[in-house]
């Protein structure tokens, strides 16, 4: 099922996004917040479980509007970090930070296409 506020998703994805580099910021860098795993890691992870949740409502039109992107990994990731948090494997959380800009980009293109259409719309 497709969210009936995609604009709202595509934004709360790049909301997340700012903050998890603001947390990776304030936390010393990527590797100090993996290894300290302090309160900017569980931040992180927060941020990453409401990509995920958003994604899920994004539903089919996020592959409709940016097929290259993994939706589907960013779905499951969300399952990964609520039911495996015990086992984090956390080459996934850098993989993860290492594609915030490009899923970014992504949500970027999908807002200005969803306001162009919207504008089209009578």
């Amino acid at each position: 099922m497709t969210s009936s506020k995609p604009e709202v998703r595509y934004r709360d994805i790049r909301g997340n996004i700012a903050k998890i580099k603001t947390y990776l910021a304030l936390g010393g860098g990527l590797e100090r917040v993996l290894v300290d795993q302090g309160v900017a890691y569980d931040a992180i992870r927060m941020c990453f479980l409401e990509i995920s949740e958003a994604a899920i409502k994004l539903g089919a039109l996020a592959e409709m509007h940016e097929p290259q992107i993994p939706w589907s990994a960013i779905r499951g990731f969300g399952n990964h970090l609520r039911h495996a948090y015990d086992e984090m494997d956390l080459n996934v959380v850098e993989r993860a930070v290492a594609d915030l800009d490009r899923l970014d980009g992504a949500c970027e293109r999908g807002i200005a296409r969803l306001e162009r259409e919207n504008h089209l719309q009578p």
